[in-house]
């Protein structure tokens, strides 16, 4: 495990997982199925951020405090060498795609994590009011059976909920960016309260960051509800990933996610986007930056 009191370690992971589709979106392929040389390609890209997370802990970022989350298809590269490190790893179970909710199961899935040494099984969890009752039920039991597995057999379960908005709550809140301060983490603790009456205990929760003191707390609370004190509770910054950020720091945003996550009692620390390496990896592919370049612009912003 990343820490030896869960109470007090303060996390960051880099999810380098498949939230962003390489081939698409950095290589630029157009093919359904991306060729051998494309896969070939995106898996070296894969790399970078993990070589841009092991410079940030020589450079002070604590290696207990670090976990790499990638999927075992193009990121086996990176498991094999953070084991060889003995540094924290996270595992994708779900299947990528955000309009429903896909997991890997059976016992080939608990082996694979076990020939990794993963620290921790990783899902991504898209959650939508007003699916039907019969979706809500399977999303459920699919989510169940997971934390299940995992208290049982390991490894931990690390549930990233990614709230989306419903149509209507986009019109009532006046837009997209006043959806994400005043409503998403109202959703976001109703969605953890849904998963947690239906049997979901994850042990660590990651949640999109919010600047409201308030709400953080809330959100804190929430997952350590009816003394669950073993639980940590992540904030997510910067998954979107863009070009147009030039910066190697955090955007302001950004930062006053960071500063209300430090200080809110109960959110143990961070999990960083593809805006700590989206920008670096295009630059590098197209011929911009070089390999040793882009580790260092990886981990100066793993730093700020």
């Amino acid at each position: 495990m990343p820490a030896d009191d869960p109470e007090t370690a303060q996390l960051l992971v880099l999810a380098v997982d498949h939230r962003v589709d390489l081939c698409r979106e950095i290589l630029e392929s157009e093919a359904e199925q991306p060729t051998a040389e494309e896969r070939e390609r995106a898996a070296a890209l894969a790399h970078l951020p993990f070589e841009g997370l092991t410079l940030a802990i020589e450079g002070g970022v604590a290696k207990s405090s670090a976990v790499i989350w990638v999927d075992a298809d193009l990121g086996e590269a990176v498991l094999l060498r953070a084991r060889a490190m003995a540094l924290a790893t996270a595992v994708s179970v779900d299947r990528p795609g955000l309009e429903t909710l896909q997991l890997e199961g059976g016992a080939g899935c608990v082996d694979r994590l076990r020939r990794f040494g993963a620290s921790y099984a990783a899902a991504r969890v898209p959650h939508r009011s007003g699916i039907t009752r019969e979706e809500q039920k399977a999303r459920l039991s699919a989510l169940r059976l997971l934390s299940e597995t995992c208290r049982i057999e390991g490894p931990p379960l690390l549930l990233e909920l990614v709230v989306l908005p419903a149509e209507d709550d986009l019109q009532r809140a006046g837009g997209v960016a006043e959806w994400n301060e005043k409503i998403r983490p109202l959703r976001t603790v109703e969605a953890m309260r849904e998963l947690q009456d239906g049997g979901v205990e994850p042990a660590v929760w990651v949640v999109e960051a919010t600047t409201d003191p308030r709400a953080a707390a809330t959100i804190a609370g929430q997952a350590h509800m009816d003394d669950r004190m073993g639980v940590r509770v992540l904030f997510a910054v910067g998954n979107e990933p863009t070009v147009e950020y030039d910066g190697i720091g955090l955007t302001a945003q950004e930062r006053s996610a960071v500063q209300t996550a430090a200080r809110t009692i109960g959110v143990s620390g961070l999990l960083a986007g593809p805006a700590a390496y989206f920008r670096q990896l295009a630059r590098h592919n197209s011929g911009e930056r070089d390999r040793a370049d882009t580790v260092a612009d990886i981990a100066s912003r793993l730093r700020a």
